[in-house]
């Protein structure tokens, strides 16, 4: 599936080893989405097909 919301561009190796380190360095999707320049959808979604965890997002 694309990272954005009318499917392109697909992600890319490297795309997806940036998602695993920012995952490492437990920053939440919304955060991730933005570095990447994608939705937190998208980005919730490729790490669920990789294993990923994603740190939750907590909003006052």
């Amino acid at each position: 599936m694309g990272r954005l919301a009318n499917g392109a561009p697909d992600w890319t190796e490297r795309d997806e080893h940036h998602l695993r380190q920012l995952a490492d360095d437990w920053l939440p999707a919304e955060l991730i989405g933005l570095k990447l320049g994608c939705s937190e959808d998208a980005v919730y979604e490729k790490a669920s097909e990789l294993g990923v965890g994603i740190a939750p997002c907590y909003r006052a």
